[in-house]
């Protein structure tokens, strides 16, 4: 079995944040110019009000924070979670559709006529071994969904 869907969705994912990393970041730096006084060599200066608060709220966990700057870290977690949270229902409708498509026939494609061991109405012998794979599908589906 084939990682690459994985791989592909993991990279889209991480192509999403990434874009969301960039556009706080350059939020952030937005915030943080418009806050600044240009001097005549087009340096721009912060001013010592913003430096403490900067400062005060980089050394300053989450935990310990106002409830107001807690708040604002809230809404930039959410705009990751918005793609998690696709992500998820998204991973709920392909388990439906894995249980609902799941193999419930044992068969041989080759062969018409042959009983898998497994099958309820199966005439093999008891000790016949099943090879028809619909066995190892279900396994790994099981495993997928947990079940």
């Amino acid at each position: 079995m084939s990682d690459q869907p994985t791989v592909e969705r993991e990279g889209m994912l991480r192509e999403r944040f990434a874009d969301e990393a960039h556009q706080a970041w350059s939020g952030w730096m937005e915030l943080l110019f418009d806050k600044c006084e240009s001097n005549d060599m087009g340096e721009a200066i912060l001013p010592a009000w913003a430096v403490n608060r900067r400062m005060r709220q980089s050394t300053t966990s989450y935990a310990d924070l106002p409830e107001d700057e807690k708040e604002s870290d809230r809404t930039e977690a959410d705009r990751y979670l918005k793609h998690l949270t696709g992500s998820d229902k998204r991973i709920a409708e392909l388990e439906a559709l894995i249980t609902e498509l799941r193999p419930r026939h044992y068969y041989c494609e080759a062969d018409s006529y042959y009983s898998c061991p497994c099958a309820e109405d199966s005439y093999s012998a008891p000790d016949d071994e099943c090879d028809c794979s619909a066995v190892a599908v279900n396994a790994k589906i099981d495993l997928v969904l947990g079940t």
